[in-house]
């Protein structure tokens, strides 16, 4: 409550952040109106700041453009860091710099987080799953981490184990249902597989082959998520139920992992995403047992 206090002069800025999160990411907004009132001006800023540095390889298709970018949003933060930070006229700064500095929120979260989203500016796959999953928990387990870090002090290591997984279960779930997207733009959004390694080309494979290997590629990422969700579940008594509601932007990816790994065609056909409705009862269905 006491960082939202310090928030008052911020009041517009977070409801910028609001209106950026309802048009650019609605699963994310629909989470957080469902959370608790007294997160949502948190979490609105936090989301909205995941959803800025992930549009940015996207918005140019000049590289060098995308890295003044996060050059610029790089420097920011350590001069909040540094208490060098003068107020801007950017929405989603703004306050997210006096939560920064009244939660004492590492900055390498942050950092962490931009530097991953550089892969996004290439076409070249990840090399393995290892650095696959790197990327994934730079950038998701280190955004639920900062919403842990934004609405409370003390936290236990297990805790903060718990939402990194939830992290990495949300950044695989998101991965699957936006392969299709990132193909079409000419990217590879999945790991290098042992074919590669090996010397062995993908194109003297027949579509069969290929299919078999994307699954296995698919299904050996959705065995390490099902595991960080096991993981996450044993930890979750660890964070406080006041608490949990930061973690309803996670409750979707169990239900796409299983979807996925019972049939890794879905992924490229475009058929794992939910529709609104059941979207919206899951949401109210985790936030009424508190757990996912």
């Amino acid at each position: 409550m006491e960082a939202l206090n310090r928030w008052g002069k911020d009041e517009v800025s977070v409801h910028r952040c609001a209106q950026i999160l309802r048009s650019g990411d609605p699963d994310k907004f629909l989470a957080t109106i469902i959370a608790p009132r007294h997160l949502r001006p948190i979490l609105f800023t936090i989301f909205a700041f995941h959803y800025e540095i992930s549009k940015i390889p996207y918005s140019t298709q000049e590289e060098l453009l995308a890295e003044i970018k996060f050059k610029w949003w790089e420097e920011e933060l350590i001069n909040i860091k540094n208490n060098n930070h003068n107020r801007t006229r950017n929405e989603i700064l703004n306050p997210l710099s006096d939560l920064i500095i009244s939660k004492k929120i590492p900055i390498d979260l942050f950092l962490a987080s931009i530097n991953a989203r550089r892969f996004d500016l290439r076409n070249q796959p990840h090399l393995n799953v290892s650095d696959q999953l790197n990327y994934i928990e730079n950038i998701f387990s280190s955004l639920l981490e900062v919403a842990l870090r934004s609405c409370a002090n003390n936290l236990s290591a297990e805790s903060v184990l718990c939402v990194r997984k939830y992290g990495l279960v949300l950044g695989v779930a998101n991965l699957l249902l936006a392969l299709p997207a990132l193909e079409l733009m000419g990217k590879k959004p999945l790991f290098l597989n042992e074919y590669k390694k090996e010397g062995l080309s993908l194109l003297k494979k027949d579509q069969t082959d290929k299919d078999k290997e994307f699954a296995e590629r698919v299904r050996s990422l959705i065995v390490l998520a099902n595991s960080a969700l096991q993981d996450a579940r044993k930890n979750l008594r660890f964070v406080d139920n006041k608490l949990r509601p930061i973690l309803l932007c996670c409750c979707s990816g169990p239900i796409i992992l299983k979807k996925a790994y019972k049939n890794p065609s879905r992924v490229r056909m475009n058929t794992l995403k939910l529709s609104p409705a059941y979207k919206l009862i899951n949401l109210f269905r985790v936030r009424i047992v508190n757990r996912i």
